[in-house]
């Protein structure tokens, strides 16, 4: 039970929780995109990683759309950020065994509509936000098909 409770520890907004003498807490705040695994694959990839936090974005209008904006780029930058730097070391370890390597990478940033919730996202679970999340990232997908790939790097998806 108290794993379950510390998975709900979402910083700064609740609490961590004190399992045996350590402090936990939601660990999407540092891995929200678990892309780690695939990239251990020796094979060349075609990966999507979604992300429900664009890293751009409108400037904030008030005060619901500036905590808003302020979760985007904390989470947004850090997929970005981790991504980045985990193609590189892939394509290093590539190198070292003399393979070529031949990834495709799109991060796609999920562009939610007007129903969306703002900052309380993260936290709306709800099987409307659900559905509505789906249909954005088809069309996400749908989208990133028509985009030409850039090999090695990582192809940022901005439907608009």
């Amino acid at each position: 039970m108290d794993h379950i409770l510390a998975s709900c520890g979402f910083l700064p907004e609740f609490a961590p929780v004190q399992i045996a003498s350590r402090w936990l807490g939601d660990g999407g705040f540092s891995l929200n995109a678990p892309f780690e695994p695939i990239l251990e694959s020796p094979s060349p990839l075609r990966l999507y990683v979604i992300d429900l936090f664009a890293r751009d974005g409108k400037i904030p209008d008030g005060i619901e759309a500036a905590a808003e904006r302020k979760s985007d780029l904390t989470y947004g930058n850090q997929t970005f950020q981790r991504l980045d730097h985990a193609l590189e070391a892939r394509q290093l370890r590539a190198e070292l065994q003399g393979l070529v390597c031949d990834d495709v990478v799109y991060l796609l940033s999920c562009r939610p509509g007007r129903e969306e919730a703002g900052p309380e996202k993260s936290f709306d679970l709800s099987e409307a936000a659900m559905a509505q999340r789906w249909r954005a990232g088809l069309l996400d997908m749908q989208y990133a098909a028509s985009v030409a790939p850039i090999r090695n790097g990582i192809c940022t998806v901005r439907r608009r």
